[in-house]
């Protein structure tokens, strides 16, 4: 048997594939229990790490470590009640902050806010207001408050709001805690241009519970940018004693002009008489009156022209005649003010010039005149210069051999030009008569009187520039001066002298005008038959074109009347300044103003449209009747006026169009 079992058990170590097997006794239902129980608690105990994991574990998936986790502690009611008082003591805190800004604050006596304001600028005579603000800035009452002003010595007070008990004071009383106020002082300022004026103000007051006053000031300045005239005045510069002479004095109001009256004056009056102003008529009659020795009243102002966009108004003039009864010296300064009164008790002055005179005496009284004055003057170039010497023996006795030089001190004169009748000696820049030129002057009788007339042209700008003469000589310095005898040098003594005149050059002011049917480049500008047909309008365009060089100019203006025929067809344009058109006048004005010499041209164009009528055919017509360009020289004071030629339908302008201009 044992043998047996050896060879069973050797059987059952082989298998098919000659591996061998151990063959063990089943496990028992007991110890299966066992073993299912323990599976059990190790799978309970993998859910249980697996759930703390997950318990640990951050946003990204790794363990956290749990030595330095926060924990978070509810929040409980002693929390929330400390919470509740720190807020209240917050809130107590803004509270006492603002009762300090809005009470504690004002807790000076003496806090106020005080001020004085008004334009920068004004022009003469321009109303305005002074504002006047105060402000109580502490948290008492202020008591007897009074507000004071000094207004400018030029400044005319109209009225105030509210009115105070006088035009400089004002008693306000009482001002409340934390109370403001205002004052509007209305007036207006005459005095010279650029004049600089200044008003103080101040406030008196007394703090409730006080006993002192204190006081805030104050202060506003203005300046007068512009008068509103313009004023040109000429007069010669040297007088003979005992002779008349004038003052012409020409003004025009600008557009922006606030003064409606002026008086006029010249003083001193010690060695001048007057005889009675005449007021001389320059489009529009200036009124005048004398109402004193020396003064004029200015009660009558050019009307402003009605065209739109003129610069000033027509010019009102004043002649002005006097003379020097003796020559106490030398040299006479005059100065003329103009001051603008409304009681007649206080003058304001706002334009003021000084004229110089060189006071001449002899018995033989000589006096020179240029183009009908004896005063200063512009010219231009090319121009002819008229001269006429008068000469007259005031002393009692008879003068023998008199020998009289005129003597022009210029480069600009074309002496080749020179005109004179009587052929007096030429000599370097003078002109001489003896008796043996003009037989009157061998001898001249007491009371005798005579004329000696020459003229000359100036040089065309061209020649005078090819001389490269300096633009600052460019002036014409005049006067006559004798002797006594024909071996007698002429002297020198300003008792053998006449007045002296000097002109100056005006600036070179040109205007091209030009009307067109095409244009340069061959284009046409205007439209309708060529040449007009009767019963078809046809319109042309205007072209100006304005050049300038030498010196600055004012009151650039350039006008034309339309005849009742030709229509304004707008179409307009300006390189500076504007055009405008009078429907009323049918008139068409380019008001340029200033034109600087940095500004060497300036063009403007518009059209205009013709339409023909029956009787009509077979005329030219015109189209523009003489235009006129004005201008005032800002170096010689003096007016530059020209006028075109007549433009009509044959366009001499206007060679593309080639047209005879006759109406079919």
């Amino acid at each position: 048997m044992p043998k047996q079992t050896n060879n069973n058990a050797n059987q059952g170590q082989s298998g098919k594939n000659g591996k061998s097997f151990s063959r063990r006794p089943l496990a028992s239902d007991k110890t299966m229990q066992e073993i299912e129980k323990q599976i059990k608690e190790e799978v309970k105990e993998e859910e249980i790490d697996e759930g703390l994991s997950r318990i640990y574990e951050d946003e990204k998936g790794k363990i956290i470590n749990v030595k330095k986790i926060a924990f978070k502690r509810g929040r409980g009611i002693i929390f929330r009640f400390f919470s509740f008082l720190f807020t209240l003591a917050i809130l107590a805190g803004l509270g006492y902050g603002a009762y300090y800004l809005y009470l504690q604050k004002g807790s000076d006596a003496t806090d106020i806010e005080f001020s004085l304001n008004s334009k920068d600028k004004v022009a003469a005579g321009e109303e305005f207001f002074y504002t006047v603000k105060y402000r109580n800035l502490s948290n008492v009452n202020l008591q007897n408050a009074e507000i004071k002003l000094i207004y400018p010595e030029n400044f005319i007070f109209l009225n105030s709001e509210p009115r105070g008990e006088s035009e400089s004071s004002l008693k306000i009383g009482e001002i409340g805690a934390h109370r403001s106020g205002e004052i509007k002082i209305k007036g207006k300022i005459v005095g010279l241009a650029g004049q600089r004026a200044i008003a103080f103000a101040e406030i008196i007051y007394t703090p409730v519970n006080f006993s002192s006053q204190f006081k805030k000031e104050a202060s506003s300045e203005i300046s007068i940018q512009d008068i509103g005239l313009n004023f040109n005045i000429n007069s010669p510069a040297s007088a003979l004693a005992g002779e008349e002479n004038t003052i012409f004095i020409k003004y025009a109001f600008k557009k922006e002009n606030f003064i409606n009256k002026f008086i006029l004056s010249i003083e001193p009056l010690g060695n001048i008489e007057f005889t009675s102003p005449t007021s001389t008529e320059n489009g529009i009659l200036s009124a005048s009156r004398i109402i004193r020795t020396g003064a004029w009243e200015i009660n009558k102002i050019p009307a402003i022209s009605s065209l739109p966009g003129a610069a000033t108004s027509e010019e009102g003039e004043l002649d002005i005649k006097f003379k020097f009864r003796n020559k106490e010296k030398p040299q006479e300064n005059l100065n003329i003010k103009a001051e603008y009164t409304e009681d007649g008790q206080k003058y304001y002055k706002f334009f003021e010039k000084t004229l110089f005179f060189e006071v001449v005496k002899n018995n033989l009284n000589l006096g020179l005149i240029l183009n009908g004055s004896r005063a200063d003057q512009g010219v231009e170039f090319g121009q002819t210069l008229n001269y006429t010497i008068v000469y007259a023996n005031k002393g009692e006795a008879e003068m023998k051999d008199i020998v009289i030089m005129a003597v022009l001190d210029s480069d600009l004169l074309d002496w080749d030009s020179l005109e004179d009748k009587n052929k007096g000696q030429l000599e370097t820049r003078a002109l001489s008569w003896s008796k043996e030129e003009i037989p009157a002057l061998a001898s001249i009788k007491s009371g005798d009187e005579n004329l000696i007339d020459f003229s000359i042209k100036l040089l065309p700008l061209e020649k005078a520039q090819a001389a490269n003469l300096d633009p600052r000589q460019y002036q014409i310095k005049s006067f006559v001066q004798f002797s006594i005898g024909t071996s007698t040098p002429i002297k020198n003594s300003e008792d053998a002298k006449s007045n002296t005149i000097t002109c100056k050059i005006n600036s070179d002011l040109k205007l091209k005008e030009e009307v067109r049917y095409f244009d340069l480049d061959n284009i046409a500008v205007g439209s309708g038959p060529l040449p007009p047909q009767a019963g078809q309008a046809t319109s042309f365009k205007v072209y100006w074109k304005i050049t300038n060089n030498l010196h600055e100019l004012n009151n650039v203006k350039i006008q034309t009347k339309l005849p009742n025929y030709i229509k304004w067809d707008n179409k307009n344009r300006a390189t500076v300044g504007s055009i405008q058109f009078d429907s009323s006048s049918n008139s068409v004005v380019w008001d340029v103003g200033k034109m600087p010499i940095s500004v060497y041209e300036a063009t403007a164009e518009f059209s205009i449209a013709l339409t023909p009528a029956e009787t009509d055919k077979n005329k030219i017509l015109v189209l523009l009747s003489g235009t006129e360009v004005s201008a005032i020289d800002s170096e010689t004071s003096a007016e530059i006026k020209k006028i075109m030629k007549a433009e009509t339908t044959k366009l001499d302008d206007d060679e593309i169009a080639n047209t005879d201009g006759i109406i079919r």
